[in-house]
């Protein structure tokens, strides 16, 4: 799938579709952490959640396991999207984010762990449902919006590791924002 070519129609089905199974998650309006290479799958997860009204955090996929789950937990996330080289990592601090009910990985060979979905497994799902009639990602006016207030969540971290004679520091320090946008046209992507 990462090497197959997308036209905007087949990015604006597999986003539609995304976003349903999305909602049939229960995700909408929620949080979501979202980490690893910037590729197909993650933009497509990306613009699904951001359209169905959840909040994204954005994680660097370099963080140690302990960062990424203080993060998570931090912001409450109740799912995970994750790109399969930082599967390792998903493994380690997966028991200690409680919030989240939901793991989904951007693997396009579908290495996953155990219990965990695939992007590809959800675009199916809610391709499916949509054609059954189930529409919930679009308003009554045919408009990607479930959130009159469109938010994001932005983070980002600093480490600085140095010694003075035999003392040794090891400094971090995280940065969020959250934005809540005051134009609700601005979440919808097809506008």
């Amino acid at each position: 799938m990462s090497d197959e070519k997308k036209t905007f129609e087949d990015v604006r089905l597999d986003v539609r579709h995304l976003g349903t199974a999305i909602h049939n998650l229960g995700l909408s309006e929620k949080k979501a952490a979202i980490i690893g290479t910037a590729g197909y799958g993650w933009i497509i997860s990306y613009f699904a959640l951001m359209a169905s009204g959840s909040v994204t955090v954005p994680a660097d996929k370099e963080m140690p396991a302990e960062e990424l789950a203080a993060i998570i937990n931090k912001a409450g996330c109740e799912a995970v999207f994750y790109s399969a080289e930082i599967a390792d990592k998903v493994a380690v601090f997966k028991s200690s984010c409680p919030t989240v009910k939901n793991f989904v990985s951007f693997s396009v060979n579908g290495d996953k762990a155990e219990g965990d979905s695939t992007v590809w497994e959800l675009i199916e799902a809610g391709a499916a449902n949509f054609t059954d009639g189930n529409n919930i990602y679009y308003d009554t006016l045919g408009i990607a919006r479930q959130n009159s207030k469109p938010m994001s969540v932005m983070s980002a971290s600093l480490r600085k590791d140095f010694q003075v004679g035999k003392m040794h520091f090891e400094n971090r320090a995280l940065f969020q924002l959250s934005l809540i946008l005051s134009d609700p046209q601005s979440s919808c992507i097809y506008c």
